[in-house]
């Protein structure tokens, strides 16, 4: 089971200079999420249709960019507004203001964190979030309430549960396990997109009892490099992370691996495919095997 008690990850974007002339309007609509079922982590869910490894959610909300956005003026009920004000609170370090912002079925439950051990740690987090690229992502109609999705470049992804009290919209923690909330979540965590090509020069033979080191410049922090193996793409013979496992090179943007003639097993003409991604895929399907991913090597 999972709870998400939202105390400290609702901190989202207050006003900035990058951000003076945006408001963050409340428009929800239907979306249509595809979500991969091969992210690390995805719970199996039959009450939607799964097409080509892709679980396909119907959800009604609202979907954003890029977006640190202005929300002082915004009138409620609009949840963003009280993520200005979580914002506000925290950076005032006011308790009481923090505990006013829930339902009053999690008040109790804050006001104990607040007041507990850690209560310095909490606000430490939140401020720490509040400078650190903190953006939202989505909003999404859920249960009872609202789930609000926003990331930060130190801590990744925060999940804000809402509800309406007395017409205005709280703050509330959520007992959750629906594979629903999860998979969505990991949707947001990862942003996956497609696979890419990788900007490396493979080499067209390579002996199997040796290694060839192999460097990549990329274009976006975090990414992955992976080699799927045969034709048909599986299993993944190499996983490397930008400044992350098997990256020889610390430097952001630049990785560094070996590349093992016995990571191919057998001798002979073999294909693969090499591949740039923003996740750590472990599995894929034969419609991402893209044609520009595909490479051949000999091995002696």
């Amino acid at each position: 089971m999972r709870i998400a008690l939202l105390y400290i990850i609702l901190c989202l974007a207050i006003a900035s200079a990058n951000a003076q002339n945006k408001k963050a309007f409340f428009t929800l609509k239907d979306i249509k999420l595809s979500v991969p079922a091969f992210l690390p982590g995805i719970m199996e869910d039959t009450s939607v249709i799964k097409q080509n490894d892709t679980l396909l959610y119907s959800l009604h909300g609202q979907l954003f960019i890029n977006a640190p956005l202005m929300i002082d003026n915004l009138p409620l009920p609009y949840p963003w507004k009280v993520i200005g004000e979580m914002v506000t609170a925290y950076t005032q370090e006011n308790k009481v203001k923090i505990a006013n912002l829930y339902d009053s079925k999690s008040k109790q439950k804050i006001n104990d964190l607040l007041n507990g051990n850690h209560s310095k740690e909490m606000m430490n987090y939140v401020q720490n979030a509040s400078v650190s690229n903190l953006r939202i992502l989505a909003g999404i109609a859920y249960k009872e309430g609202f789930m609000i999705y926003t990331k930060d470049d130190t801590y990744g992804l925060h999940e804000n549960y809402m509800v309406i009290e007395n017409g205005k919209y709280k703050l509330s923690a959520l007992e959750d396990s629906s594979p629903i909330g999860w998979n969505v979540g990991l949707y947001f965590k990862f942003e996956p997109k497609e696979l890419s090509p990788a900007e490396i020069i493979t080499p067209d033979s390579l002996n199997i009892n040796h290694i060839k080191q192999l460097t990549v410049s990329m274009t976006d922090p975090a990414r992955w490099i992976a080699i799927y193996a045969g034709d048909a793409g599986e299993p993944v013979q190499l996983l490397v992370q930008d400044n992350g496992i098997n990256d020889l090179d610390p430097d952001p943007l630049k990785i560094k691996f070996n590349l093992a003639g016995r990571q191919f097993i057998h001798k002979g003409n073999q294909a693969f495919y090499i591949a740039s991604s923003n996740y750590p895929i472990q599995k894929i399907s034969r419609q991402m095997l893209l044609p520009a991913l595909k490479r051949k090597i000999t091995i002696y």
